[in-house]
């Protein structure tokens, strides 16, 4: 199976390759890339990517920490293209995670992961919510899976973050 990964930093730094092993990753992350930056570029990854067999989308952290909770207007429209490009292929998209920071509340992230999963129910894609597997039973971040930063990942929460992403894709 080709798959497609779209995103911010947390897609660019996972080794895709390594974590779906059986399958061809194409990892087209930018690390501090927004999602009205991931729709600027949509349509060469498309172009570009012509037969992809799943799409996975990682997107709006970046948006959150600069303050921009107005992003799932974009979202959407990434959603609705990938679905329209790849009208067979799987599209995956994530909630945010949950992040260790000042700026970000939980019920922030929880607002926005509502908001993505109605877009993905809209239009026709997939959503994935990591939420549970990075947060304990009293809603605390497993920092196992976490950098010091409380943002990006560890080599464990990738593998975590990659047998959730093989589950929904099926593999």
């Amino acid at each position: 199976m080709r798959v497609l990964l779209l995103g911010h930093s947390l897609i660019e730094f996972g080794d895709w390759a390594r974590l779906l092993p059986g399958h061809t990753a194409v990892n087209l992350g930018r690390a501090g890339e927004t999602t009205s930056g991931l729709l600027g570029r949509l349509d060469r990854a498309v172009k570009d990517n012509p037969d992809a067999d799943a799409v996975a989308v990682m997107s709006g952290t970046n948006d959150l920490l600069a303050g921009d909770d107005s992003f799932l207007h974009e979202y959407r429209l990434v959603a609705g293209r990938l679905r329209r490009a790849y009208p067979r292929a799987t599209i995956v998209v994530h909630g945010l995670l949950p992040i260790s920071t000042e700026w970000i509340e939980p019920a922030t992230i929880a607002a926005a992961n509502a908001g993505i999963a109605r877009i993905s129910a809209e239009t026709g894609v997939t959503f994935l919510d990591l939420t549970d597997r990075f947060v304990d039973g009293a809603g605390r971040l497993r920092t196992e899976l976490y950098d010091a930063d409380g943002v990006h990942l560890s080599a464990e929460g990738y593998r975590v973050w990659a047998a959730a992403l093989e589950e929904t894709l099926g593999a």
